[in-house]
């Protein structure tokens, strides 16, 4: 399994979900728009465009899991999206949840991600008090970007677009 991504690396990382934004949560069976795969009991449905967009984003961004799919990412989306293995933040929910709030994935990510690593990250479970969480990691030198995807949805190009922007601000 690979490792978090090179620090020497200068682009900054993206962390990629993978329910609710390549994984559309919805009962769609259309052919035309998603691309629907069966791992092991589940069905998924990734949009067409998404494997032509994570491509995109990787001249920008060291796309990285941050799902709480953990390394059966690696075993059973990546030949979907016509990826090589990605490196893992390894996420485990707490039935507590966090006192202060937060994302569950925020301990996760706050344990693996170097306290000066950019990043921007794709989630559909976002709620205000991260979007503060990264405003704060941001104003202390930190680029933080956070876009919540409509789970219904899955990644579109409007997000895409706004990765691509923010990234090239950071150059």
């Amino acid at each position: 399994m690979p490792t978090l991504p090179n620090p020497e690396d200068p682009r900054p990382w993206l962390l990629l979900d993978v329910d609710g934004v390549l994984n559309a949560i919805n009962n769609s069976q259309n052919l035309k728009t998603y691309d629907i795969h069966h791992v092991q009991h589940f069905r998924i449905r990734i949009p067409k465009r998404v494997p032509d967009w994570l491509f995109e984003l990787t001249g920008y961004f060291v796309p990285t899991w941050a799902t709480m799919w953990n390394d059966l990412a690696n075993d059973h989306l990546v030949d979907f999206l016509g990826m090589p293995e990605l490196p893992v933040i390894h996420c485990e929910y707490s039935l507590a949840g966090r006192l202060d709030g937060l994302h569950d994935k925020i301990t996760c990510i706050e344990n693996q991600v170097p306290g000066d690593q950019p990043f921007a990250w794709l989630d559909d479970e976002i709620k205000k008090v991260d979007l503060d969480w990264a405003y704060l990691r941001t104003t202390r030198g930190v680029p933080t970007k956070l876009i919540q995807v409509h789970p219904g949805m899955g990644l579109q190009q409007h997000h895409v677009n706004k990765l691509i922007t923010w990234a090239k601000e950071l150059s």
